[in-house]
């Protein structure tokens, strides 16, 4: 008798579990990567930019104001996509920083020329070194900086117009009242 309840109790056990895993995970997007960045100082970095080899900008020189951080680079398909959002930002207002990745410098110029720059200035990372410092999964990602420098929210994959309008921005605005 024992036996019986044990084999009839196991199945509901494990589909109880099933559920409880999937209600749990229903409500979280997929493509929200938890980045340990978060409230954290940009990492450190030193970087030429892309139009200027001998031009250094180091984390320390960024500005002490609200802006993103965009990874992108030339070969990344997505990047086209996001590109429109981007562009959507910066007629705002919005300060945006551009870290090409892993890429030439000739391919990022002349895909800048194409889709558009909506980059204050574009940091180039040639070996992937300030991305990995990032912890980026893959590009795009994006990074919102308070005006204290600490990285506030990552965005992870091409930003669309509506979140730009919905995500965004109002997160910009809410930490410009802040600073």
């Amino acid at each position: 008798m024992k036996r019986k309840f044990v084999w009839a109790v196991i199945p509901l056990l494990v589909l109880a579990v099933l559920v409880a895993v999937f209600a749990f995970g229903i409500d979280r997007d997929p493509r929200a990567i938890p980045s340990p960045l978060i409230g954290q100082p940009v990492p450190a970095f030193s970087l030429s930019t892309l139009n200027a080899p001998d031009a250094i900008v180091t984390s320390a020189e960024l500005p002490h104001r609200v802006l993103l951080i965009n990874v992108f680079a030339s070969w990344c398909a997505s990047c086209t996509v996001e590109s429109e959002a981007l562009d959507w930002l910066a007629k705002q207002g919005v300060l945006i920083y551009g870290l090409d990745y892993s890429d030439r410098r000739d391919y990022a110029r002349a895909w800048l020329e194409d889709w558009g720059n909506p980059y204050e200035k574009v940091l180039f990372d040639p070996q992937g070194e300030a991305a990995v410092a990032f912890g980026i999964y893959g590009v795009p990602e994006t990074f919102v900086v308070d005006a204290s420098g600490r990285v506030r929210h990552k965005f992870t994959g091409a930003i669309s117009v509506e979140a730009a309008k919905k995500k965004v921005l109002p997160l910009v605005r809410k930490l410009e009242a802040e600073s």
